[in-house]
């Protein structure tokens, strides 16, 4: 077991540190020469730490067993962070390694809260790795959820929909190899294509490419301190709006349609309830904007449809009106609700995931229909597929235990210090990976100022978000370390 983690944890590193190399070219290109220095310094420190693990591992038989998978699974996004935060710490961009880190970790976790101040008068090549640490994080996301969660049935993610072609042999390192072979080539070509739809609409290139690779992966980091306000153009708005919710769908749907499978489209269920989510929501928020604000319709769905897509992709990304952002108690309840509903089930989006929900409804229903209708019989099923008893129970588990983190979380930023709004406001952008939607909830402190141990909650709760929790759980139960 530990020679197998060991060669793993060293391939994660040295693939972490390779692709350290392309922002010190950026770097290089915009003459900052001591902050690509400070990359290829920590590649190297990097490429000989994953060489040394995999010299320690060599000659040993590796099994990926389930307690290997878990554990790799948990740890590799630490470790991720830990070395993609070198860069940060001896550029001496930030401060010291409690900042370095926590930005490292919002970046591979797809979250996008920040502790740089200045974000449009920041290095080039930080600004650049940020977002490519959240593309990166993007990625393994939804590769983890095919081969990892829903093989393991967490939270019921063995109901999700695969429509990749199913292997011989159905084990977590087939999965793994068959998912990445198959959809890394979509996930590039998507991002290449938001990256020059933002060129042709007026984006610089770098800025372009920076907010493609945060849109994709639904992360939410920006060049810009301001973020999309900066650039003032509905065309550049609506074209993040497209890729955002092409983010948050299930990516094995873009295999299926990329093979002539078309039919997967019209199957797919969480496509509906999105739709009709972003639907429901954006009557109401328009309703709200013309009812408290003195914004014309135009503005207010150009203002709505954005910040309610930013939302439920977890994206974060914000439009404010003439300069002032309009939050009311209203606004504030349908972008927390928003968030915690979050994407597909296999997106790079954060959050419950839509397909736990569906679940949980159709169970609350037939529940109802079973109060009314004693001896009926109410079958609940998704896809034209009967839900079994052990998927609705390991749902329903997973919802009760997110509810008691989240309260938990909550509790704790409240007992550091910050009041009951605030800690509502960072428990929900943390565990949903939002972190980069602190303006949409209007959190009165901004990242930079909040105490270390604010920030190291928060590191801890975007790692619990990404390994979607009762993975944790059954790393620390005692029947784990059982033989």
């Amino acid at each position: 077991m530990i020679s197998t983690l060991l060669c793993s944890f060293g391939w994660s590193i040295l693939f972490i540190s390779s692709v350290m190399l392309i922002p010190a070219l950026i770097s290089f290109s915009y003459s900052e020469i001591s902050v690509a220095l400070s990359f290829i310094f920590s590649s190297s420190l990097g490429l000989f730490s994953g060489v040394a693990l995999l010299l320690a591992s060599r000659g040993s038989k590796y099994i990926f067993s389930t307690k290997v998978i878990i554990i790799f699974t948990i740890f590799v996004w630490p470790l991720l962070g830990l070395f993609s935060s070198l860069p940060l710490v001896f550029s001496g961009i930030l401060n010291n390694f409690t900042d370095a880190f926590f930005e490292s970790i919002s970046g591979i976790t797809s979250s996008g809260a920040s502790v740089i101040i200045d974000i449009s008068n920041s290095s080039k090549g930080i600004l650049f790795w940020r977002s490519l640490l959240q593309w990166i994080g993007g990625f393994l996301t939804i590769i983890l959820a095919i081969s990892v969660l829903s093989l393991m049935r967490i939270g019921g993610m063995d109901l999700f929909h695969s429509s990749l072609q199913k292997s011989d042999r159905d084990t977590a390192m087939n999965r793994f190899i068959q998912a990445s072979k198959s959809l890394w080539w979509i996930y590039i070509l998507l991002t290449v294509v938001c990256g020059f739809s933002l060129i042709i609409f007026g984006m610089s290139p770098f800025d372009s490419f920076v907010h493609a690779l945060s849109t994709i992966s639904t992360g939410g980091f920006s060049s810009k301190t301001s973020g999309i306000n900066e650039f003032r153009s509905l065309t550049i708005e609506f074209t993040i709006c497209i890729f955002m919710l092409l983010g948050s769908l299930n990516f094995t749907l873009y295999w299926a349609v990329a093979n002539g499978k078309w039919k997967e489209l019209v199957r797919e269920g969480e496509i509906k309830y999105l739709v009709g989510i972003i639907i429901i929501y954006l009557i109401i928020s328009i309703l709200i904007s013309l009812i408290y604000t003195s914004n014309q319709f135009t503005e207010s769905l150009r203002i709505s449809l954005f910040n309610i897509i930013s939302s439920v992709t977890t994206t974060g990304y914000y439009l404010i009106s003439n300069g002032n952002y309009n939050f009311t108690s209203i606004t504030y309840i349908l972008f927390v609700s928003l968030m915690l509903i979050g994407g597909a089930s296999v997106s790079t989006s954060g959050g419950v995931k839509q397909l736990r929900l569906i679940v949980f409804f159709k169970l609350t229903f037939s529940e109802l229909f079973k109060l009314t209708h004693p001896h009926g019989v109410s079958p609940i099923n998704y896809m034209k597929k009967n839900i079994d008893e052990n998927s609705l129970r390991r749902t329903w588990s997973f919802l009760m235990t997110f509810i008691s983190i989240f309260v938990i979380i909550s509790i704790l930023f409240a007992l550091l210090g910050l009041d009951f709004v605030d800690s509502l406001s960072l428990t929900v952008l943390s565990l949903t990976n939002t972190g980069a939607g602190a303006q949409l909830l209007s959190l009165s402190i901004p990242y930079y100022e909040m105490s270390e141990i604010v920030k190291w909650v928060i590191i801890i709760s975007q790692v619990l978000g990404r390994i979607e929790i009762m993975l944790l759980l059954i790393f620390i139960s005692p029947n784990f370390w059982r033989n």
